[in-house]
């Protein structure tokens, strides 16, 4: 009777143990089978749409155009109508009413320019990317070299 419990029990922690790896076994056989599932070597590899469930790779850090105009930076169509804004603004500071060029607006996002001219500090002439290019000019002061990441 001694000997029968150990056989017993002994037969029972084997079937334990080796339910998991046949259980795994069968379920790779039934993937392999599965249309549009990864299939061992022998396969084109898993499908390009499929949802992986884990960690995914980081993504390189992309650099930032330059030279370029931030969000919020002013583009005006003429270097007249820069001009006319920036007498606006002066004398909107010394209580004055004023009116605004049309020909400007406020660039909404990052926008890659190409600097075509520069009369001193605060007109710059910038050509825009894109079908079609245009050009326009702005208050924003863009360093002729890139500024370094702080």
């Amino acid at each position: 009777m001694k000997y029968i419990s150990r056989g017993l029990a002994l037969s029972l922690a084997l079937a334990l143990l080796t339910t998991p790896l046949v259980a795994r076994a069968q379920s790779n056989n039934a993937n392999q089978d599965a249309p549009g599932r990864y299939q061992g070597p022998r396969g084109a590899g898993p499908p390009a749409a499929e949802n992986r469930s884990g960690p995914s790779l980081p993504l390189p850090k992309l650099q930032d155009p330059w030279p370029r105009l931030d969000r919020g930076a002013l583009l005006c169509g003429t270097e007249g109508a820069l001009q006319q804004h920036q007498a606006a603004v002066a004398a909107r500071l010394a209580g004055q009413e004023a009116n605004e060029p049309s020909d400007c607006r406020i660039v909404r996002a990052m926008t890659p320019v190409t600097v075509v001219d520069r009369h001193g500090l605060s007109r710059t002439q910038v050509m825009l990317p894109g079908p079609p290019a245009s050009t326009g000019w702005t208050d924003v002061v863009i360093p002729r070299e890139k500024p370094r990441d702080r």
